[in-house]
């Protein structure tokens, strides 16, 4: 098989280049021939480089050439594409769509109907650009990037591109979620229902289930960007009214400043940047992981969860969005009711005194790893909608 996977890297790593980068080598583990055309937004640094790209999101010459010299010499059974903005643009569906070569679009956030991509503004849910061809609420509040030169730029290709069209032909879109799957039937009418998908991502295990230790001093964890949706000063504040029960935080983003004044309190540790096996070697030791989250609908994975599940830590999240899907009550992690803090205190307390149920509920969550979040689940899941792509492609 023969597969033309296509992203545009965001500038701060994220969760989706996590995901391409382990998709890329699961198929390529399995001996399928992969090619990638990819972009890196870090790339951005002079201002003459802004300006391209900003000229670039309506017509995109370079690209255009390049992904057909990369079609026409790889010749691909299909493009598995992902993000594409701000660098690869629309591009890439009509040069798809002009050479006939099937696409399977992998959507993990709002980018069709919010520019941000999140549906989440001033600490809250966001749906003002939902159900409109020109986002004029973005540009109003300068969603995109914090610009309202950038939100209006995104805006005006997005409908220069007249983008939503290419929905309706693709061959398959795949959402990580139900929630996600549901909200954009509700909202976009260029969506088939019968093309869409849900297939979880997926962490790699890189740890035997037998290897994984448990000893240490016993702690919560929190694992994840620093920023306003992620619930983290929320977070903060409630560890600082718990000073017998600890908190490890592990992550970066815009509020590293902002949470570290929380270092004062002797029951809270903020780390600095870690690579992956030293946050495995945190995580393994922790009673549970706290998913804070003020935009529990934007969550497509979340990779955090997986990697939590498949080293036995059950998590604790706000009862709403993807998190109804994830989590089983009691038995892989805990609920506490969306945005209210007071019951999150209250969930934690009664974790800390719970020993044995962090303990059973690790056990199942290893076991929820296993049969839906392993590199091998979602291998099976996606080798399908390949094969059917193609199948349907040649009859």
């Amino acid at each position: 098989m023969r597969v033309l996977l296509i992203h545009n890297y965001y500038q701060d790593r994220g969760g989706e280049d996590v995901y391409f980068d382990s998709l890329v080598n699961l198929l390529r583990s399995k001996k399928h021939k992969v090619v990638t055309y990819t972009k890196n937004s870090n790339s951005l640094q002079s201002v003459k480089d802004k300006t391209q790209t900003a000229l670039g999101m309506y017509k995109n010459i370079e690209v255009e050439e390049e992904l057909k010299q990369l079609i026409q010499t790889f010749k691909p059974d299909f493009a598995h594409i992902h993000n594409i903005y701000p660098l690869i643009t629309p591009t890439a569906y009509a040069v798809c769509r002009d050479l006939k070569i099937p696409m399977i679009l992998t959507a993990q956030t709002y980018r069709f109907m919010c520019p941000k991509g999140n549906l989440f503004r001033n600490g809250k849910y966001c749906n003002l650009c939902v159900n409109k061809r020109f986002f004029y609420p973005a540009v109003q509040h300068g969603c995109y990037h914090q610009s309202r030169i950038a939100s209006f730029i995104f805006s005006t290709s997005f409908l220069y591109h007249n983008t939503n069209k290419f929905l309706y032909l693709m061959n398959k879109i795949i959402f990580p979620a139900d929630y996600l799957k549901h909200y954009y039937l509700r909202t976009i009418p260029e969506i088939s229902k019968n093309k869409t998908h849900v297939v979880p991502c997926f962490v790699e295990d890189t740890e035997k289930a037998h290897d994984i230790k448990k000893n240490g001093n016993k702690y919560f964890i929190y694992v994840g960007r620093l920023a306003e949706e992620k619930g983290i000063l929320d977070l903060l504040a409630v560890f600082s009214q718990l000073p017998q029960i600890r908190l490890v935080v592990v992550g970066d983003g815009p509020l590293r400043n902002q949470c570290k004044i929380y270092q004062k309190y002797k029951n809270i540790m903020i780390t600095d940047f870690l690579v992956k096996k030293q946050i495995y070697e945190y995580l393994r030791k922790a009673h549970c992981m706290i998913m804070p989250s003020l935009s529990p609908w934007q969550e497509g994975g979340p990779l955090v969860l997986f990697e939590a599940f498949a080293n036995r830590i059950p998590v604790i999240a706000p009862q709403a969005g993807v998190f109804l899907e994830r989590i089983v009550s009691k038995r892989t992690g805990i609920f506490y009711e969306f945005n209210n803090f007071d019951d999150l205190k209250k969930k934690i307390v009664y974790v800390n005194e719970n020993r044995r149920l962090i303990r059973n509920m690790g056990i199942f969550a290893r076991k929820e790893y296993e049969k839906k979040y392993s590199a091998e689940a979602h291998y099976q899941s996606l080798i399908r909608l390949y094969k059917s792509t193609i199948t349907k492609q040649k009859t």
